[in-house]
């Protein structure tokens, strides 16, 4: 039974892994391709905390998964990821809406900074809402892009895949090798 178990849970493992995989590489062609937009898949972007501007709810090195939201659907509290006019990428909470003449405007501030951002959002620059985190998911990302950390995360789980399937293939030529020779005992 305990060995049943393991088995499946290394399956449900290496699936997943093999998954992020993918995606991975999805992101990656997705961002050389686009240079300007941030890579997603069915409206979620996948992106790493910088900074701790947002402790204790986000710190650095999380991983946040944002959704592509209607602004019309944002309210006061909602985390939200943002381009500012520099280009540079934004996660703050929302503390005001305002109606401007390009759309709706929120104010926002980090959860660990004394004064609110200045200047208002525009829904023009508005990237997604937060929609979970993943705590230090942001660092294991880090880490599985080094040489070390593929081999450890990738290459190890690939190898024992191949080892497992050539172990199963084994064991069925033995048996098969066995059954044959039974069968040549008997008929002589």
């Amino acid at each position: 039974m305990i060995k049943k178990i393991v088995k499946w849970g290394g399956n449900v493992i290496l699936i997943l892994i093999v998954i992020a995989a993918f995606v991975s590489i999805y992101f990656m062609i997705q961002s050389k391709r686009n240079p300007d937009k941030i890579p997603s898949v069915a409206g979620f972007s996948v992106m790493t905390v910088l900074s701790g501007s947002m402790s204790p709810y986000l710190e650095a090195g999380d991983m946040i998964v944002i959704k592509e939201t209607d602004p019309l659907l944002l309210k006061e509290g909602d985390v939200i990821t943002y381009r500012q006019s520099s280009g540079l990428i934004v996660t703050h909470r929302v503390i005001e809406l305002s109606n401007g003449e390009n759309g709706l405007m929120f104010r926002t501030k980090g959860d660990a900074n004394n004064v609110e951002d200045a200047g208002f959002v525009s829904e023009n620059q508005l990237i997604g809402k937060v929609a979970f985190k993943i705590p230090y998911g942001g660092h294991v990302a880090r880490f599985v892009r080094t040489p070390f950390g593929f081999v450890i995360f990738i290459l190890i789980p690939v190898i024992i895949l191949i080892l497992g399937e050539a172990r199963k293939i084994n064991q069925i030529m033995v048996k098969e090798k066995r059954e044959d020779m039974k069968r040549r005992v008997i008929g002589k």
